[in-house]
């Protein structure tokens, strides 16, 4: 289970907390023993915080300066945040627990239906 809160946001910076419980199924598998977070996960949960910042479906389609710093352990507390880009279809994130940097890069993204 993925439990979300939206925390902050203005015309081009959103925020999100995230806690990512011992039950998401992004974590069967990876890793037997020790369970960590996989990358794609927390893209997902990029595409999760564009999807309710614009009120569309919306799926990563490019990522640039992608970097992955720190595993995320079942149960951890995350602050996502997303600015917008240099053109309306890109936005830059960062994941954090708390001071520390777990990963960020830029996402470009197509927006389906509503």
């Amino acid at each position: 289970m993925i439990e979300y809160q939206i925390v902050g946001g203005s015309e081009h910076e959103q925020s999100l907390d995230v806690v990512v419980g011992a039950d998401c199924r992004f974590f069967e598998g990876h890793f037997p023993g020790r369970p960590i977070l996989p990358a794609v996960a927390q893209l997902a949960l990029v595409e999760e915080l564009l999807r309710r910042t614009i009120g569309r479906t919306v799926r990563i389609v490019a990522l640039d300066r992608l970097r992955m710093l720190q595993p995320v352990e079942p149960g951890e507390r995350l602050s996502l945040r997303l600015r917008a880009g240099t053109d309306p279809t890109t936005a830059r994130f960062e994941i954090d627990r708390g001071p520390t940097r777990i990963s960020d890069g830029i996402v470009g993204w197509t927006a389906g239906e509503a």
